[in-house]
């Protein structure tokens, strides 16, 4: 029996597509419903080229060739129900959700080529995002990806339930967290004499700049004193001349000093203001220079005393500036930069003296660091174990009513040595019937049981998936009978939750389908058309071989359709 699925949230839905200029496509528009969607013609028609259409869309590298000849560019766009969440996701990003539809666009030229989401120009990486987040393409080479160990393991994880992600996120942290210990430890190992070397020079500078002990401004200050010593006689004499001028006169030749003469202003005015007070404001002022006159003279004469030739202070000034420019050199500019270049060295001598710079400390710590991570690998193996075992049971349901009633499906997880995945090697095998040994896929499993295997795999982890729009390239190729009839089953009850599109030659499988589009080739050129009534009879009738003229495959199709409409098939 196949499992029970419950109803959710409705799936990503392709609603509308749009093909222009695409190869021998002639232009189209595919109005999709949810459900099955079969896509069907004779081969060599040019159903892939709605594939490659769909790929386009989903973010795949766009090549000019695919470019119509008579055009200069190839142009798809869809309009695609979104699920609430990715509305959301979308409407925060700036893009334009109307009725819970989203477009999509891809436009090919000869030189380049454009994405847009929303009607907005986006580069192809965000397409990739977006719609491949919502339409999930398996093509014949992607039924040969389950060849790959590390898609099957992609494909555990995925199938484990909503713990194991928590328990895969600790293992890759703690994996993390030994990789950076373990180059931590081997660095100090490798590299001790360097970084000993490394302290020490350290040492010996900030020790340096701490006896300098310098100013921030301390170039200014050091510039200021050395030209106030290198120019002693010249400051001298300035001052002396001024001094002379305020204060010496020669009253023998009926001269006096500027501060004399401006105190007998000050007395004149003095004098002459009795007889007009208006002149009051001018002695006030006239005052006031004799004052400053007199106080610049003391000034003047204290500046001379100070003023010493000091010729081993001159000297000193010139070494702590020589000693100032050393310190600077390859570490800063000036005083300021030095002064900040001597906290970052202190920090950095505090790490090289502390445990982050002893090797003993860093091992100890990777030990510890990898028992957790051990600890972190048998819990995340436990759970693939238990994972692979309940995946081998599913699809061996699923493939018993998909001709492979014999068969087994068997997930081996085996340890290995830790990645970045895990401690565990993953490895699908598949065991045809109870007397024959299981082989891995990679090496005994013929293209049409890869089929299959992806197929009930599909079906197994739809119970789990977010709903999607899912397209099947030819899945069912290289079975027939009843084993077709089951193949068009388990579509169909995936349809149930995921809008399902499946390119088919098998007639069993397109009369299960919602809805028929065939691809028919004419005078070189490939057009799309839906099929519906007695065309769409007639469609399933030509992949059934044609009529024989007896009626007997027109009865045989319309029992397939008949069949269809009851709904799914089970076993």
């Amino acid at each position: 029996m196949t499992r029970a699925m419950t109803p959710r949230e409705a799936p990503a839905m392709l609603n509308e597509l749009r093909i222009s200029g695409l190869a021998l496509l002639e232009d189209c528009e595919l109005e999709l419903i949810p459900g099955l969607t079969a896509i069907t013609g004779e081969t060599g028609a040019g159903k892939t080229m709605l594939l490659t259409a769909l790929r386009l869309l989903t973010g795949g590298r766009a090549e000019p060739r695919i470019i119509k000849s008579d055009r200069d560019r190839t142009e798809v766009d869809a309009v695609m129900s979104v699920p609430r969440q990715v509305a959301e996701t979308l409407e925060e990003g700036g893009f334009a959700i109307e009725d819970g539809e989203a477009s999509f666009s891809r436009t090919v030229m000869s030189s380049r080529s454009r994405a847009a989401v929303c009607g907005r120009p986006v580069p192809a990486k965000i397409l990739q995002e977006t719609a491949g987040g919502l339409i999930t393409i398996h093509g014949q080479a992607d039924q040969w990806r389950l060849r790959s160990p590390h898609y099957q393991l992609e494909v555990l994880d995925s199938f484990s339930p909503a713990p194991h992600a928590d328990l895969l996120a600790d293992y890759r942290s703690k994996f993390e967290a030994v990789k950076v210990l373990r180059d931590r430890t081997l660095e100090l190992e490798e590299n001790r004499d360097r970084l000993e070397a490394e302290l020490r020079y350290l040492r010996d500078v900030t020790a340096e700049v701490a006896a300098l002990d310098p100013a921030v401004d301390e170039e200014d200050q050091l510039d200021s004193a050395i030209d106030r010593l290198s120019n002693v006689e010249a400051l001298r004499s300035a001052a002396s001349s001024a001094l002379t001028m305020l204060s010496d006169g020669d009253d023998s030749y009926g001269r006096r000093g500027i501060a004399d003469q401006l105190g007998s202003v000050a007395e004149a005015l003095v004098r002459a203001s009795n007889l007009d007070e208006g002149l009051q404001q001018y002695t006030e002022r006239a005052r006031s220079l004799d004052a400053e006159a007199g106080a610049l003279v003391t000034d003047l004469r204290d500046y001379l005393e100070d003023l010493l030739d000091d010729p081993d202070e001159l000297a000193r000034l010139h070494e702590r500036r020589a000693t100032l420019t050393e310190l600077c050199r390859g570490r800063a500019r000036d005083a300021a930069e030095l002064l900040a270049w001597q906290e970052t060295a202190k920090v950095r001598i505090a790490a090289l003296e502390g445990e982050e710079g002893d090797p003993q400390v860093a091992r100890e710590a990777l030990r510890k660091a990898e028992t957790e991570l051990s600890e972190a690998a048998e819990l995340l193996s436990k759970s693939r174990r238990q994972s692979a075992q309940r995946l081998g049971e599913l699809v061996d349901t699923e493939l018993a009513g998909l001709a492979l009633a014999n068969a087994r499906f068997i997930v081996d997880v085996t340890p290995i040595e830790p990645t970045a995945s895990g401690a565990d090697r993953v490895q699908m095998l598949l065991q045809p019937h109870p007397s024959a040994s299981a082989t891995p896929l990679g090496e005994g499993a013929s293209g049409g049981e890869l089929s299959r295997i992806m197929l009930a795999l599909e079906v197994v982890l739809a119970a789990d998936e977010t709903p999607q729009t899912m397209v099947f390239d030819e899945v069912d190729a290289g079975i027939g009978g009843l084993t077709a009839n089951q193949v068009g089953g388990r579509l169909k009850q995936l349809a149930q939750f995921h809008q399902v599109i499946v390119v088919t030659h098998l007639a069993q499988v397109a009369a299960l389908a919602d809805r028929n589009f065939v691809v028919e080739k004419n005078d070189g050129n490939a057009r799309v058309r839906l099929v519906e009534g007695e065309d769409r009879t007639d469609e399933i009738v030509r992949m059934l071989g044609g009529d024989d003229g007896g009626g007997a495959a027109r009865r045989h199709a319309l029992e397939l359709e008949n069949q269809g409409g009851m709904g799914q098939l089970t076993t």
